[in-house]
């Protein structure tokens, strides 16, 4: 569990935490001392925010959040560090799943897959030189001593293989301004804002002389991983009213990609090899308050893939093609 113990001008994650301290009359509390039925003001603002009831982070980020006021009532956009500089690296270990080494055929049993093995390392920044504009940008490097992918993907008929050695690398940028705050003096009734992240991975490489199950005379090392695209862009516009009227506009854009370890350009006769075109999805969602019905009654609707647009995402059982055009909508009644 990551509950935060809480001593003054103090916090650490629980499995860190000293017990004997309490013993030597230091304050503590943990996440069920700061109120006996949830009634503390950061806990009622999760629940107003309708933040996402996650057991293993929500409380240690409830708790984060009270330390940061009792340190400093209240903090405004002023306190955060302007320029944020970031690193790490990260050793990565996932054994197989049951589903990664049984095979679906009859009589075929067990598939020997190894473990997937794997350094991680990033640098990046995150600058905010106004309240209302943020810039991120990380770059990011994942080896793979081992990687597992599905065994179509590389001419096997397995349903997972061990791929070896990959090579994944490239660079995140992100950026959200809020256009209302950016333009205008203070806070209005109205908000709108803008945001856009781009992924660029230049290099997602087979890093291995792997010979290939079907072809045991040829590699694949130095050619492109199946469905990695080199880029992926999300861009988003919303906007928001104080009276609880929110419309958000997005789009997906995405790069072609391979469906095979061969890069093979041209489409096949059972479409599971060829080449996936780049395509870009426009999606819309919004959320209206319904004040007749009372109080924190507020409906709901989204459309996904708005223009209707025919796109292919996956070729491993042949040609499988995005979500057409998709309506929803929903009533939210609170009591």
């Amino acid at each position: 569990m990551r509950r935060l113990h809480r001593a003054p001008r103090w916090q650490t994650r629980a499995l860190l935490f000293d017990a004997a301290v309490g013993r030597r009359g230091k304050a503590l509390t943990t996440i069920e001392g700061l109120s006996a039925d949830g009634t503390h003001p950061v806990q009622q603002a999760w629940v107003e925010a309708k933040v996402p009831q996650c057991g293993d982070c929500q409380s240690g980020q409830i708790m984060a959040a009270v330390a940061l006021l009792d340190a400093k009532p209240p903090p405004t956009d002023a306190d955060d560090a302007p320029l944020t500089i970031l690193g790490g690296i990260h050793r990565g270990f996932a054994p197989p799943r049951p589903a990664d080494i049984l095979n679906p055929v009859v009589g075929q049993g067990i598939v020997q897959v190894d473990a997937e093995v794997s350094w991680t390392s990033e640098i990046g920044a995150r600058w905010r030189p106004h309240a209302a504009l943020r810039f991120d940008v990380t770059a990011f490097r994942t080896d793979y001593d081992n990687q597992i992918v599905t065994g179509s993907l590389v001419g096997s008929a397995q349903r997972f293989v061990n791929a070896g050695r990959t090579l994944h690398q490239g660079i995140e940028i992100g950026t959200s301004v809020a256009l209302d705050r950016l333009l205008a003096h203070g806070r209005s009734r109205t908000a709108v804002s803008a945001d856009v992240a781009w992924t660029w991975l230049p290099s997602a490489r087979f890093a291995d002389n792997r010979a290939r199950p079907v072809d045991p005379m040829q590699t694949v090392r130095g050619r492109r991983l199946p469905f990695a695209p080199t880029h992926v862009l999300n861009l988003g516009v919303g906007l928001s009213q104080t009276a609880g009227f929110v419309l958000r506009l997005a789009s997906d854009v995405v790069s072609s990609q391979f469906a095979d370890d061969l890069n093979t350009i041209a489409p096949s006769a059972q479409g599971r090899r060829g080449r996936l075109p780049g395509y870009v999805v426009f999606n819309a969602s919004t959320r209206v308050p319904v004040s007749p019905l009372g109080r924190g009654t507020v409906l709901t609707a989204s459309v996904k893939n708005l223009a209707n647009r025919v796109y292919i995402t996956d070729r491993q059982e042949g040609i499988m093609t995005g979500v057409p055009r998709l309506v929803t909508a929903g009533l939210e009644v609170a009591y």
